[in-house]
């Protein structure tokens, strides 16, 4: 705040004019986690450094004058003044001289003008988002890449700022100047919902008429270990198409804690009771998964494959994939391409993301130095897949992501 005093005269009648200027301003800050179910793997010291900041500013001019008549007859100084104490009740007698009580004057019109504006303006700077469509992320942190959002915590690597490397997108050009999001080598078709929705590759196991022989297996393999993310146990289910089909779900070999799978065949070869839209285990079988899974490869047993019924069936498929995406087709058995073709060799699945840098919300708020739920606006909820927590918006708040 600046003031200036313009101008000061010693004529019979005095005019006193102060001229202040001043700038109110007020900044306030938002977590960037928006609505969201789940959370980030590392710890997010870069978080208050990121904050989305909003400021809200005022430009004012003030100008104060003040009269004074002086009698050139009588002394300026020693000239008795009144000044009433209410508080005692008395009057006493001051010696103060003219030009003191007029800045006086101006020193309580000033104040009081001040005192008046802050409190009318007030409520115009302090004033955030309504809660009915209030947000808690900054609109600088929803980026795009090939018509996908993303939202924060997730950053695109030349440009918005992920929390951390485990959320960096990549937006790659496919070619033709079309670009697409990638997590890895993984294409990100969807960021919502604490869910990073990716493109699985599909494995197959297919006769070859012209050699006569089995083709080498596709074995496929995902490996999330040290990641935000994992295999989603609730969205995604191991997938199995073929009429003499053995597929397996397996983790790490030297690891050997889970094995999973399912069998799908059709009677003598042949479609007898194969119908669209079902998957029950004649000519298609699904199976769920464990939770906390961040690694997977498919595997192919040997033993059962179509050498023997080529000529109706040539082809067995197996992917992990979102079953909600999943709708069987006869044709996916009778044509050697046609579940392959339809999803492009890859299907959609889900990964479920948090904050494994700590085991819990009680865990995590013990560090409030990497607590990533740091906005009034957001509370803490505990991942449903694996160690960890996310922060979700507060009722009548949402975030950039979904």
């Amino acid at each position: 705040m600046t003031s200036n005093i313009i101008g000061l005269t010693e004529r019979a009648t005095e005019v006193f004019v102060l001229k202040v200027s001043l700038t109110i301003e007020r900044t306030w800050c938002d977590n960037p986690l928006g609505s969201v179910q789940q959370g980030e793997e590392y710890s997010t010291n870069q978080a208050l450094s990121q904050q989305p900041c909003r400021t809200a500013s005022a430009d004012l001019s003030l100008v104060v004058y003040s009269s004074l008549y002086t009698n050139p007859h009588v002394p300026r100084r020693n000239e008795l003044a009144q000044v009433s104490d209410r508080k005692k009740g008395t009057v006493q007698r001051s010696t103060a001289h003219p030009r003191r009580a007029a800045m006086v004057g101006i020193r309580a019109a000033f104040c009081g003008s001040i005192c008046l504006l802050v409190l009318l303006l007030s409520p115009a700077l302090a004033a955030e988002p309504p809660a009915g469509g209030a947000t808690a992320t900054a609109d600088s942190r929803n980026t795009k890449c090939g018509g996908v959002d993303i939202p924060y915590p997730f950053g695109i690597s030349s440009g918005s700022c992920p929390v951390e490397p485990g959320f960096e997108v990549d937006c790659t050009d496919t070619g033709n100047g079309v670009r697409k999001p990638f997590v890895g080598n993984l294409e990100v078709i969807s960021l919502q919902n604490g869910w990073a929705r990716v493109m699985n590759h599909i494995s197959s196991s297919c006769y070859n008429s012209t050699t006569e022989q089995m083709n080498p297996a596709d074995q496929w393999i995902l490996k999330l270990t040290g990641t935000p993310y994992r295999l989603s146990d609730s969205a995604n289910k191991f997938t199995v198409v073929g009429c003499r089909t053995v597929a397996y779900i397996a983790d790490q070999d030297d690891v050997g804690k889970y094995m999973s799978g399912c069998v799908s065949v059709c009677r003598r070869g042949e479609l007898t009771g194969v119908a669209n839209g079902t998957c029950s285990g004649i000519g298609c079988c699904q199976t769920e998964i464990a939770m906390d899974l961040d690694y997977y490869q498919v595997l192919f047993d040997v033993n059962m494959n179509t050498s023997g019924i080529y000529n109706r069936t040539p082809c067995s498929y197996a992917v992990l994939m979102e079953s909600a995406k999943f709708t069987f087709s006869i044709s996916y058995l009778t044509s050697p391409l046609e579940f392959n073709n339809t999803y492009g060799g890859e299907a959609p699945v889900v990964l479920d993301w948090a904050i494994r840098s700590a085991s819990s919300c009680k865990d995590a708020e013990k560090n409030l130095k990497s607590y990533a739920c740091k906005s009034h606006n957001s509370v803490c909820l505990d991942s449903s897949n694996g160690p960890g927590y996310i922060c979700n918006c507060s009722t009548g708040y949402q975030g950039l992501l979904p």
